[in-house]
C-alpha cells in the first residue's frame, strides 16, 4: 500500500499543478490495469465555505469523486480501478490549532492497493521521493 497525498489549501480540479500531478499519475497508472486505487478526500475541521455542502464529509467525499471522474473522463483510466471515499475531518494529519496544520489536513490521498515494485518506484520517482 503506498499513500501520495496532495497537500494544499484546497485540491481543486483546475488547479495547474495538480492537474499535471494527476495525469502524470493516472498515466502510470492506466499501465497497471492490475492496481485498485482508493482516491480519499481530507478536510481541517473547519465548517464548508460553501453552504451547499451538508458537512466536511459531504465536501471531501465531492472532492474524491471530482478527482475519480476526471481520471477516468479526462485520463482514459478504467472506473473499475478506482473508488472514491470522503474522510472529512474525522482523519487529520495533524492538530487543527493551526493555519499550517489546517493546511496539512486538507488534502486528498490515493491509496494504491496491489502495486508491483516497479509501479512504486515510478510513482516515488515522480513525486519527488527517493
Amino acid at each position: 500500500e503506498i499513500s501520495l497525498g496532495l497537500v494544499g489549501s484546497e485540491m481543486c480540479i483546475r488547479d495547474s499543478s495538480g492537474n499535471i500531478l494527476l495525469e502524470k499519475v493516472s498515466n502510470i497508472l492506466t499501465r497497471h490495469p492490475q492496481v485498485i486505487i482508493n482516491v480519499v478526500g481530507h478536510t481541517d475541521n473547519s465548517s464548508p465555505d460553501f453552504k451547499k455542502f451538508k458537512d466536511n464529509w459531504n465536501y471531501s467525499s465531492l472532492q474524491a469523486a471530482t478527482i475519480v471522474r476526471s481520471m477516468v473522463s479526462d485520463y482514459d483510466m478504467n472506473a473499475s480501478q478506482l473508488s472514491a471515499i470522503g474522510k472529512g475531518e474525522f482523519e487529520p494529519r495533524t492538530s487543527n490549532s493551526t493555519r499550517d496544520g489546517k493546511s496539512m489536513n486538507r488534502r486528498i490521498e490515493f491509496v494504491i492497493f496491489q502495486p508491483t515494485e516497479d509501479l512504486a518506484k515510478e510513482i516515488r520517482r515522480i513525486i519527488g521521493e527517493s
